[in-house]
């Protein structure tokens, strides 16, 4: 008897616990500040663009009485150049700088609630940032339900690209361990993956070519691995390279690269390397430099041309990201891939791989898909994505016809695959 009144007990008291984490944890409101930045530019030897500065509720219950202080310790945009005129929240705001050093310091006391789920504008304004620098957005929130929070952005610049990090107020690290330890003990007997898909650089290096004795033309090759994952049915992957110019001790950045592939499946190794490398508007589309040697691939090296490199060709340095997106499918009820065919020809320079095929439409209504082709090499990696944008007649058969230029010998070109998706 005993032992059945300290089961009841204990469940009691679990049951108490689970409500009291339910209302004085979960149904809390939980802020934190936003970052976007838009219009990107390099422009006079920066980076320039909008800031648009936000708040948001990310918990379960409303926020009264938002107190929110912006803190740019080291920077700031001009004060002028500010707006809150787009935001539709009512609110106070002003800010002050700091005696003897640079940056600002913003207040901002909101009069009306932040519902959960809710993202509301707050400011934004013109910025010019450094190249390949960090700055940092320091802030604290509270509420009528919680006190002081404190959190921060990290605005990362490159050559001519912008990113922002976010780090969360700490009301989530006391959770955070407890809730992956509970991720890691469920794992194996979940029929879903715990984890985030992963697309990383496995390799990287530049193929050059003479041209003559005092030119060389380099083609940039970079080698992704994705993992695999059940849930997704293909990646579009984003190489970013910035090109550094070695002289002596010092490097300088001049200029940046953006290589892409669309419907990667989950698992496989792609090959990034410039497809149609006779088309210039694709050359000069993946490119972006001051100087006219690196405005489009190959790159041309050459000591007789601004940024006047010296010898030998390891002065060049390109570093490397990757970023990736999830693509949608589609409804793809009723239509088939029916047959396709590839065929590759050589006329003394890219291998031209043309792709040829039909499509059925069982449905009463005509589609637009993207039709892509994944064309592989002979170790099975994927080396081009050709691709175009079709309408697909309503209850009748269409012809595609896709095709692309690849600097690879034809021999080693291996096999196709053709798929359809919504977006790229």
């Amino acid at each position: 008897m005993a032992s059945g009144f300290t089961i009841a007990g204990t469940i009691i008291a679990a049951v108490a616990g689970i409500i009291a984490i339910h209302k004085f944890v979960v149904r809390r409101p939980r802020l934190q500040l936003t970052g976007e930045i838009s219009g990107v530019t390099r422009y006079q030897k920066q980076v320039s663009g909008i800031l648009n500065l936000g708040i948001e509720n990310t918990g379960f219950g409303n926020a009264e009485e938002v107190y929110l202080e912006v803190h740019t310790p080291t920077w700031d945009f001009p004060k002028e150049e500010i707006s809150d005129e787009d935001s539709i929240l009512e609110f106070d705001h002003d800010s002050h700088g700091y005696i003897g050093a640079s940056g600002k310091r913003h207040r901002f006391k909101i009069s009306d609630m932040l519902h959960p789920g809710s993202e509301y504008k707050l400011i934004h304004g013109d910025i010019q940032l450094e190249p390949h620098r960090s700055y940092h957005i320091k802030y604290e929130s509270s509420s009528q339900s919680h006190g002081p929070r404190k959190g921060s952005l990290e605005i990362l610049t490159d050559y001519d690209t912008v990113r922002i990090s976010h780090d969360s107020p700490y009301f989530w690290t006391p959770y955070a361990r407890r809730i992956l330890d509970i991720g890691t003990a469920i794992g194996s007997i979940v029929p879903f993956s715990l984890t985030q898909p992963q697309v990383q650089i496995r390799d990287e290096g530049i193929v050059h070519k003479a041209g003559s004795f005092f030119e060389w033309f380099v083609t940039p090759v970079v080698e992704v691995e994705t993992k695999e994952e059940s849930k997704i049915s293909a990646y579009s992957i984003t190489v970013h390279g910035t090109i550094w110019m070695r002289k002596g001790s010092s490097k300088t950045a001049v200029g940046s690269i953006d290589l892409s592939r669309c419907s990667v499946p989950p698992g496989d190794t792609v090959v990034f390397v410039m497809e149609d490398q006779n088309r210039r508007a694709k050359q000069t589309l993946a490119c972006s430099s001051e100087y006219k040697v690196f405005k489009q691939i190959p790159l041309r090296y050459t000591p007789k041309e601004p940024p006047y490199p010296s010898f030998p060709l390891s002065d060049i340095e390109i570093d490397w990201s990757v970023e990736y997106e999830v693509p949608e499918k589609g409804d793809q009820r009723g239509i088939e891939i029916q047959s396709y065919q590839m065929e590759t020809n050589t006329f003394g320079g890219p291998t031209q791989v043309k792709i040829r095929g039909k499509i059925r439409n069982e449905n009463a209504k005509g589609r637009g898909f993207f039709v892509i082709g994944r064309v592989y090499d002979s170790s099975g990696k994927l080396i081009g994505t050709p691709n175009r944008r079709i309408q697909i007649s309503s209850d009748s058969v269409t012809e595609f016809n896709i095709s692309c230029y690849l600097p690879i010998e034809e021999s080693k070109i291996s096999t196709c695959r053709v798929v359809l998706q919504r977006t790229l």
